[in-house]
């Protein structure tokens, strides 16, 4: 009996040095969603290259890693402005997906324009701008798009262009409808006549009813201002709102010699012609041949009566500047 209680004592003695073991349940930790996640894109501007958005994913505070905690699809390769979505896709801990939207900026550029002008039809006219940015042409209605570029009434106008697509810029140009050169071609000159001064063409335009003013709705070029008798050119040429050009002649007509005198002396038998311009010749001719003039000096043949009365013609010839001159006077012989 007393062994028996050894044994019991040395069984439960055994038993109580054992250590006891605790076996848990095998479980993972749960994967977290990353449609909670915050992402960003980062800046991006047109460059006209290939460009990638530089993601940025975290969770609570912690940045999660590409290819690790997440995978993209979607447009992450991109080169035009505008608005692009990828899809955010969990793996290893996180699942679950986000759409992500993401912007290229357009780029921010000084466009030069130019535009020629336009010729006034009484309809709408259209110019179209030449549009240069980024060391490029610009195409209209994809880089840029235009306003006020239809016209109708004579006059300037503005243009202004706006980038659109990859480039961000306003701008302007200006430009004109002007009247072409048949509309203003009634173009005359005053009559003007040698005078012994400089004299200025008196031009006078008109477009329709409407005269011209010098100036500002045209120039004048060419012998706009002469002295002697003769033909000269000028070149009328449209201003402001008129354009073309137009070359006439116009000219200094030759004076009249209206103030040459006759004066005949019967004593010394003489004829004298004063008052002649531009040593022009002096000529005579008689009705009678018996009477004759040469250098202003009457001579009478024998047998002329007393009281015979001769028909003398004065010939002053033209110069370049005087037209010719005569005049038949009545000389009496005594």
């Amino acid at each position: 009996m007393k062994n028996l209680k050894k044994i019991l004592a040395v069984i439960v003695c055994v038993a109580m040095m054992i250590p006891t073991v605790a076996f848990a349940a095998n479980t993972s930790p749960a994967k977290i969603n990353v449609d909670t996640a915050a992402v960003s894109a980062g800046k991006l501007t047109y460059t006209g290259e290939t460009q990638s958005p530089k993601l940025t994913v975290t969770i609570n505070g912690k940045t999660l890693v590409e290819g690790t905690d997440f995978v993209v699809t979607g447009k992450t390769k991109v080169t035009n402005a505008g608005t692009y979505e990828i899809t955010i896709s969990g793996k290893g801990n996180y699942t679950g997906e986000q759409t992500f939207k993401y912007t290229v900026a357009a780029k921010k550029v000084t466009a030069k324009a130019a535009t020629a002008n336009k010729y006034y039809t009484g309809s709408k006219v259209k110019t179209t701008p030449v549009v240069k940015a980024d060391g490029k042409t610009l195409k209209a209605g994809v880089d840029y798009t235009v306003t006020g570029d239809v016209a109708i009434k004579p006059g300037l106008h503005k243009a202004v262009i706006k980038g659109k697509g990859n480039y961000s810029f306003t701008s302007s140009v200006y430009y004109r409808v002007k009247y072409s050169v048949p509309s203003y071609a009634k173009t005359t000159v005053a009559k003007t006549t040698y005078s012994g001064k400089a004299q200025a063409a008196k031009i006078t335009v008109k477009n329709g009813s409407k005269t011209l003013k010098a100036g500002r709705d045209y120039v004048v070029s060419g012998t706009t201002k002469a002295k002697n008798a003769g033909k000269y050119r000028i070149k009328i040429t449209g201003k402001g709102n008129y354009a073309g050009s137009k070359t006439i002649t116009y000219t200094i007509s030759k004076c009249n010699q209206k103030w040459i005198g006759i004066k005949t002396n019967n004593t010394s038998k003489k004829i004298a012609v004063s008052g002649v311009k531009g040593k022009a010749k002096v000529a005579y001719a008689t009705n009678n041949s018996k009477v004759k003039v040469s250098g202003g000096k009457i001579s009478i043949a024998k047998g002329v009566k007393s009281g015979t009365k001769v028909k003398i013609t004065v010939k002053v010839g033209a110069t370049k500047n005087f037209n010719a001159y005569k005049k038949t006077i009545t000389y009496v012989v005594k």
